[in-house]
């Protein structure tokens, strides 16, 4: 029995075999949510059989690949990469794209069948994100004007005249007496992102239900355009505000106040996706 111990011994403080099992067992773990706790247990435990024989070397050989330094170093990357990114568990708030007001990143969801999975990855990013944000200030190329919420987009846009759909379609928008250029196509592709089509929809024969898209605009601070898309006329309410980096001409948030609102796909740091000609 004591020759049993002195080899298992001796297997555990092999960093050849503890090494590979104990990162293979970390990393197996966060595949399943409820279990990924367990990675942290796994890390212990081969720690302590390392340390045992001295080797301390692989004991922060297996730290640094364990995956919460790893999802840190991601968080890292991010802020400098200039297209930074924050984790979110998937929701009804996550469904349209967005900034993260304090680092402006961009918010992506992530799909997790458990109210507490997912934590190994969400947690060391974001964390990494905020505190690189502290330290060395907004990503490069972030937008970096007022981002309001939905009360102040409410109250911003109280007053705002109409102005004309086919301008947003040319790609300008008319806030007060300034005009605002957008990248090109991007008026064209979020009222159809938004199914903003401005024809009837469950049209009524005997009854009058025509659908008219309507457009307002409000410049906050001369940095961020509040742009407003609302239905008129149709069988259900539908209207979202879109908020546009006004220098840039990209839109970076949007909220919808009616009818949930399909996203319509952009990416502030990454801009319209490619449209492939059709055949």
């Amino acid at each position: 029995m004591r020759i049993d111990e002195e080899r298992i011994k001796a297997i555990a403080g092999n960093p050849a075999v503890t090494v590979p099992a104990v990162l293979i067992a970390c990393w197996i773990t966060i595949l399943f949510p409820p279990a990924s706790y367990l990675s942290i247990v796994f890390l212990m435990l081969g720690a302590v059989a390392l340390s045992q024989t001295g080797k301390y070397g692989w004991i922060v050989l297996i730290v640094l690949l364990h995956p919460v330094p790893v999802f840190f170093a991601t968080g890292l990357a991010a802020h400098a990469s200039g297209a930074p990114y924050i984790l979110v568990k998937r929701s009804a708030d996550s469904r349209l794209p967005r900034l993260d007001y304090t680092t402006r990143g961009e918010v992506l969801s992530v799909k997790s069948r458990f109210p507490w999975g997912g934590w190994i990855r969400l947690y060391p990013h974001n964390i990494a994100m905020q505190l690189s944000t502290r330290v060395f200030g907004l990503p490069e190329g972030a937008y970096d004007g007022p981002c309001p919420g939905r009360r102040q987009i409410t109250a911003e846009l109280a007053s705002c005249k109409d102005f004309p759909l086919e301008e947003l379609l040319a790609d300008r928008v008319i806030a007060g007496e300034k005009t605002i250029e957008l990248q090109p196509g991007t008026g064209q592709r979020l009222i159809a992102g938004f199914q903003f089509t401005g024809l009837p929809r469950k049209s009524d024969e005997s009854e009058d239900k025509t659908l008219e898209t309507r457009s307002a605009a409000y410049l906050l601070g001369n940095k961020c355009l509040i742009l407003l898309l609302r239905d008129v006329g149709g069988w259900d309410r539908r209207e979202v505000a879109v908020l546009i980096d006004a220098e840039k001409g990209m839109p970076f948030a949007c909220h919808d106040f009616g009818t949930p609102a399909r996203n319509p796909g952009f990416s502030y740091y990454r801009g319209w996706p490619e449209v492939t000609p059709a055949g």
